[in-house]
Order: C-alpha cells, then sequence, then structure tokens
C-alpha cells in the first residue's frame, strides 16, 4: 500500500540516511521522494528495514530508532530478528 501509484527507489545498504548531521546505512531502504541517480544519501526514506545481530541490536533498536522517528517521510522502521522468526 505504502507504494501504490508512487515512483519508488529501493536500496540495499549502499545509501546514506542523513539525519541532521548524522549518517546511517540500513540494511534495506525506500525512498519515494525525486533522488537523483547519483545521490550518495536521502533525508526523506518511507521505509527503513534493520536486520539485527548481536553486534548491532541495541544501536538499531535505541540509537537509530531514535534518529529514524524524527524523520517526517518515515512510515515504517522494521527490525528484522536473524536468529528467530520475529519482525
Amino acid at each position: 500500500m505504502h507504494f501504490k501509484g508512487k515512483s519508488c527507489s529501493f536500496m540495499m545498504s549502499d545509501m546514506k540516511v542523513k539525519i541532521d548531521d548524522c549518517y546511517f546505512y540500513p540494511d534495506v531502504l525506500v525512498d519515494c521522494s525525486d533522488l537523483a541517480d547519483d545521490s550518495v544519501f536521502t533525508e526523506t526514506p518511507t521505509i527503513i528495514v534493520e536486520v539485527l545481530s548481536k553486534s548491532t541490536r541495541q544501536i538499531d533498536r535505541v540509537i537509530k530508532r531514535e534518529k529514524y522517528l524524527q524523520i517526517p517521510t518515515l512510515q515504517e522502521y522494521i527490525l528484522i530478528e536473524q536468529g528467530i522468526a520475529e519482525i
């Protein structure tokens, strides 16, 4: 439903998300704005997906979550557990 009638870009861990003066590399992101082909970061993601691991779990659940929830265009922040069937 997020993408119906929109032209969205789907990116895997090579596009940065800029929030204030911080940059993050989510595992997957979707951006439905008009990004330039040579963009290296976005400030307008629609969906962000992070795959949790032991080494990143706290950062993804606390630090990144706090920053990502400041993004006005963000509609979904999805955390996926690797070791168990849980999203």
